[in-house]
């Protein structure tokens, strides 16, 4: 055999050896396209799911909330007309007690009126002071009472805002999701065939980077 023969020979078992590494190399680093289809898949699918579950919980919460809103309208309605009648109930009070005092002062000034007369007519008013004083306790309460339905009011409707906002959260990571399957070229409503082969590749392999997710290589 002549030299050069010999360095064909040794030149094609070289190349043999290269090309076996590359095909070994290539076959060990490439992404499983199916599973990784698969995967995103079945997370979006997941998100999906549970966009829809937080839905309902949030329309259900909004019904709850409204229910609630319009149970303590309601009640803060009827407080208020109770604080009315009671208003008017009191300043009724004070007119008596003001027609009253006119007479304890009219009944002081007759000579004629006994003793026994002018203690009752004193007993009647202190009585009647005593019922003002029981009205404006309950004046008192029933204000408190408002006072403290306004708050929660308020509280539950900064519960709703809070529901709101989370649900506008899940739309923002969704649409990332949607982001990411359209950057791979997935489409989110037609999902393709998992059966399908992968795209065909075509390029040199110029450098192999550590797989940036578990399962694969990144080549270059």
């Amino acid at each position: 055999m002549s030299l050069l023969g010999k360095i064909l020979v040794v030149f094609v078992l070289a190349a043999t050896l290269v090309f076996m590494c590359f095909s070994v190399s290539v076959y060990t680093s490439h992404k499983k396209w199916r599973e990784e289809h698969a995967k995103v898949t079945k997370q979006l699918e997941a998100e999906r799911n549970k966009t829809k579950s937080v839905e309902g919980d949030l329309e259900k919460e909004r019904r709850d909330r409204k229910e609630e809103v319009a149970g303590l309208t309601n009640k803060l309605k009827t407080a208020t007309d109770s604080v009315t009648t009671l208003t008017s109930q009191l300043e009724a009070t004070r007119a008596t007690e003001a027609q009253r005092q006119q007479e304890v002062a009219t009944f002081e000034k007759q000579a004629q009126l006994s003793n026994e007369e002018k203690e009752a007519r004193l007993n009647e008013t202190k009585i009647l002071r005593e019922q003002n004083q029981m009205l404006l306790v309950d004046r008192n309460k029933l204000s408190n009472n408002f006072s403290e339905k306004k708050e929660e009011l308020k509280g539950k409707e900064i519960d709703l805002d809070n529901a709101i906002a989370k649900n506008k959260e899940l739309n923002r990571k969704i649409g990332q999701f949607t982001q990411i399957l359209a950057a791979n070229k997935i489409s989110v409503d037609t999902v393709a065939d998992a059966s399908a082969p992968p795209p065909p590749v075509d390029g040199t392999v110029l450098n192999i980077m550590p797989a940036r997710t578990t399962g694969g290589n990144d080549m270059v």
